[in-house]
């Protein structure tokens, strides 16, 4: 839809179509976050489960891992088989991964840590919505299942020191400044061992459902209605396109 309105010069809010393809390939991603000096954890892409347990990337990063499709959302392919401890499990989700959703595997190291997802609204200065925690309960991914079964408990704002709060927020618009996002997007982290946030992964077009939805979850604890929300977003939509109008540039083209 968005290659549709850039091809019609019609105005839009999000990223462009170039951004969505990008947010959309993990490995992708991740490379471009890894040029930008933005901390997102190892991984591996593996065609072949039969060579998994010799690849030397895999074999330095050690076990647990985490074996994800490289280009899939809302969780899909996570379950519990997906966290990995040995070359014959590593295998098995590898080729579960390739046969069943006809791609590469996405193998990263696996985070021990706390889950957080992040919304930013966009703007001359963005602004980071409050922090929501996924709360696992004792299950060592949030996977399809529990998202969709809304299984995971949430808390928002997230307990966290105001440096951390600060530098995870930053890290948001960083993370989409990098894979080029506009107006509105998502990053989720997940914590090391240590405690440090990583960026798993940058999503351009997260849901806005009111109530449902991570980033309109916010919006309460954010002190603004879901609407207020959305007029963030278009202020920065209409914003840009004040500023392309005065350049000479196609509306729907940046």
């Amino acid at each position: 839809m968005a290659s549709v309105m850039e091809f019609a010069s019609i105005p839009f809010t999000g990223g462009d179509a170039a951004c969505h393809f990008v947010g959309l390939s993990k490995p992708l991603s991740k490379q471009i976050l890894i040029g930008f000096s933005l901390p997102t954890p190892r991984y591996c892409v593996v065609n072949d489960a039969s060579k998994a347990s010799r690849d030397a990337g895999l074999a330095e990063m050690g076990f647990p891992m985490i074996v994800k499709a490289s280009s899939e959302g809302e969780r899909i392919g996570l379950d519990d088989r997906s966290i990995v401890r040995s070359c014959d499990e590593l295998a098995e989700a590898v080729e579960r991964i390739v046969s069943t959703y006809a791609q590469p595997a996405l193998v990263e190291e696996f985070m021990p840590g706390r889950e957080f997802t992040i919304g930013v609204i966009d703007g001359a200065q963005p602004q980071v919505l409050p922090i929501l925690e996924i709360l696992l309960n004792g299950e060592s991914t949030y996977s399809y299942a529990a998202k969709v079964g809304d299984a995971a408990e949430e808390v928002c704002p997230a307990v966290l020191s105001a440096e951390e709060a600060a530098e995870m927020g930053r890290l948001a618009v960083c993370a989409g400044r990098a894979i080029g996002c506009r107006d509105y997007w998502r990053v989720d982290f997940r914590a090391d061992a240590r405690g440090a946030p990583l960026i798993l992964e940058v999503n351009t077009l997260p849901g806005l459902q009111p109530g449902y939805s991570d980033v309109t979850k916010k919006a309460g604890p954010a002190g603004m209605p879901c609407g207020a929300i959305v007029r963030g977003m278009m202020d920065s939509t209409r914003q840009r396109i004040i500023r392309l109008s005065k350049s000479g540039e196609r509306a729907g083209s940046s």
